[in-house]
């Protein structure tokens, strides 16, 4: 069959025709898909467009690609990539063309090696014949105990140097293959390019399998994933060393740089650009500053030392493979003694649990039910000394099985099942800010307030106890009068930090009051369980009522003339009407009934009078003249909105009683005005 090799930026391509022709959709075994990055986009960026549609590489070879491994977590994710410029998809190994410009780096060529590993491709013999090594006993060190300055509040730095504190999210892994040069020693190792593609694809298998020992229920969000960064003494001098590692004895002795192990890490970090730092604390700057460059969430260093020739493929003091709880590296030799280079991934597994604080269960390994370990503690009850459980596990005898007190220790734990591990499981903290002025005439208003991820309580008796949590917000949702959830914006144009500003525009909306609730939503859906919230008052912009003297000042009228055809008026406008008209009615407008409609006359009405409080109303009407048998007429000042079309409250006698019209709702009916603003309230 030939190898499905897609570019899509010349046809969009939709990848579940891919799924669909190699038959994993009907049911067949989960695929491993090798993605070529384009050539002329970051690295990051490309990735990070990836992951904007679902696509999470589960193993990371920059600048040259990655792999996708498509399984029961993943699927629904992979459907939704339709387009990634420049990006080659292969279902099988690429060869002719193909293969030749990806092998053409040395990354590409880890890579391409990597894909044919995962594919179980060129394998020479099954792993399930081969005898195991003898078990990794003393093979976990614990560096000393951190100082008192470091606990609660921690500083950059150690936060920098907290290297794994759980094994969830992405993870840099840096690759180191050191080569001797005979400065010092006499070398006896040469690495040769077949022996380093074993070791780099044994290293990707062994990741591969803790990756998929972490199971299909948990959240696929924050499933491992490996960032690879290659440093081969055979070819690049930074990884070259005066002295020949494999003849010396380990020595594992944290902080020194004089003995065993520390002599040539330390001189190859020195190399790399670290020698300003002094003993571990150079790795620990490496590891930060590769986490940082490559924004994952988590790094570590693997040193692999050259064993081809020696006897018994361990250092002069007998070890072979172990690890620093929580880094700064692992160490192994390339035959590992009894496991062999086949099975290099065994002891790479065994070795990055440790990294990730996972204790032995050997019974050889002296460990003891109730030491604890892990961000979470968990018990190491697992132990083969007489304690609670004993089941297989990839810290007993490194099989590809991993026990319930293994999980809880590198952080898959779930003390309350509800499927979301241990060291993640808190809700994210929303906070609103209260809208100003309060009460407002807006009726569209704009909120503003921040989401931030909390941290639990890093419980770790290993290392600088940063509390640290990987997880970043996903949307922000807020709802009107406990109405339905709709999304806000981020602040900055995405949510995808551990902190976001969040912002939102609502309206708009009705007078009266208004409560606003919002609430943060991380990656693995947790919401915060207690809403913000803001309670606003508006006050619809229209019409006030006229003051009648209850409140303010009660309007007066001065006649100017001695018959009074010309009558000054003065009233209270502190309800800041845009506009005023004078309506106006026979006798003495009482209703027939107390509370019934007032009896207007078109004649006497005045539209317009102005934004004030004064009026000079000239040509008042004779009485008699519109009707002899009241002898006398009544008029108001009602305040109506800047169209004239809606007018305000009349006022309300000390009874509280409002006047009342002819109109729609009691409005005057002059001035062409047939509505009345009920809700005002201004004026009582």
């Amino acid at each position: 069959m030939k190898p499905l090799a897609v570019l899509i930026a010349a046809t969009t391509f939709v990848l579940s025709f891919l799924l669909v022709a190699t038959g994993v959709l009907a049911g067949e075994p989960a695929g491993v898909y090798l993605l070529e990055a384009p050539q002329d986009v970051p690295f990051n960026i490309w990735r990070s467009g990836l992951e904007a549609k679902g696509i999470r590489l589960a193993h990371a070879y920059p600048p040259a690609g990655g792999l996708v491994i498509v399984d029961e977590d993943y699927r629904p994710e992979l459907l939704s990539l339709e387009e990634s410029p420049g990006t080659r998809i292969y279902s099988e190994s690429p060869y002719g063309i193909d293969e030749e410009r990806i092998r053409a780096t040395t990354e590409g060529n880890i890579l391409w090696n990597a894909h044919r590993k995962l594919l179980g491709l060129d394998e020479a013999c099954a792993q399930i014949d081969l005898p195991k090594g003898q078990p990794l006993i003393d093979d976990a060190f614990a560096p000393p105990p951190i100082d008192e300055e470091f606990l609660g509040s921690c500083s950059s730095t150690s936060l920098k140097y907290s290297g794994t504190e759980y094994l969830l999210g992405n993870v840099s892994v840096n690759v180191i293959l050191p080569e001797s040069n005979g400065a010092i020693d006499t070398q006896t190792e040469n690495w040769n390019s077949t022996r380093e593609t074993s070791v780099t694809s044994e290293i990707t298998e062994g990741l591969n399998d803790l990756r998929t020992l972490y199971g299909a229920t948990l959240p696929a969000a924050i499933k491992p994933s490996f960032t690879y960064h290659y440093y081969l003494g055979r070819t690049n001098a930074l990884a070259q060393t005066s002295y020949e590692p494999i003849t010396r004895s380990a020595a594992p002795v944290f902080n020194d740089c004089t003995t065993g192990e520390g002599l040539w890490a330390c001189e190859i970090l020195n190399k790399l650009g670290y020698s300003a730092f002094t003993g571990y604390a150079k790795a620990r700057e490496f590891n930060g500053d590769t986490r940082i460059s490559d924004g994952t969430d988590w790094a570590f260093t693997i040193f692999v030392v050259d064993s081809e020739n020696d006897a018994d493929g361990k250092f002069a003091d007998g070890r072979f493979g172990y690890a620093w709880l929580g880094g700064p590296w692992v160490m192994m030799t390339y035959d590992n003694d009894g496991w062999g280079i086949t099975r290099l991934n065994y002891v790479t597994r065994h070795e990055s649990c440790h990294i990730n604080y996972a204790l032995d269960e050997y019974t050889s390994s002296g460990c003891v039910c109730t030491t604890l370990a892990g961000y979470v503690n968990y018990q190491d009850q697992n132990c083969k000394n007489a304690c609670s459980s004993s089941v297989t596990c990839v810290m007993d005898d490194n099989a590809a099985a991993i026990c319930y007190y293994t999980k809880g220790q590198i952080g898959w734990g779930d003390l309350d099942s509800d499927n979301i591990p241990d060291p993640v499981d808190i809700l994210p903290e929303t906070t609103l800010t209260a809208y100003s002025p309060d009460p407002t005439t807006n009726t569209t208003l704009t909120f503003n307030g921040t989401s931030t991820i909390q941290k639990n309580t890093n419980n770790n008796v290993y290392n600088y106890k940063c509390d640290m949590n990987i997880l970043t917000i996903a949307n922000v949702q807020y709802r009107v009068d406990g109405g339905s959830w709709f999304s806000a914006t981020p602040s900055d144009g995405s949510f995808n930090s551990g902190s976001e500003n969040y912002t939102m525009t609502i309206g708009p909306l009705s007078g009266g009051t208004h409560t606003i609730d919002t609430r943060a939503v991380d990656e693995l859906g947790q919401t915060d369980g207690t809403v913000a919230s803001d309670t606003v008052t508006i006050n619809v912009s229209g019409p006030p009522g006229v003051q009648n003297g209850v409140s303010g000042t009660a309007m007066t009228a001065t006649p100017l003339d001695p018959i009074a055809t010309l009558i000054s008026i003065n009233w209270d406008n502190s309800c800041a009407a845009a506009n005023y008209s004078l309506v106006g009615g026979p006798g003495s407008g009482l209703p027939t009934s107390y509370g019934g409609p007032y009896l207007t006359n078109p004649a006497l009405g005045i539209c317009t009078i102005g934004t004030g409080s004064n009026f000079v109303w000239g040509g008042v009407p004779d009485p008699l003249a519109i009707d002899p048998a009241t002898r006398f007429i009544w008029w108001l000042v009602v305040a109506t909105d800047a169209g004239q079309a809606v007018e305000g409250a009349w006022g309300k006698n000390s009874g509280g009683l409002e006047r009342n019209g002819l109109g729609v709702n009691g409005s005057s009916g002059q001035c062409a005005v047939v509505n009345k603003d009920l809700s005002n309230a201004c004026g009582q």
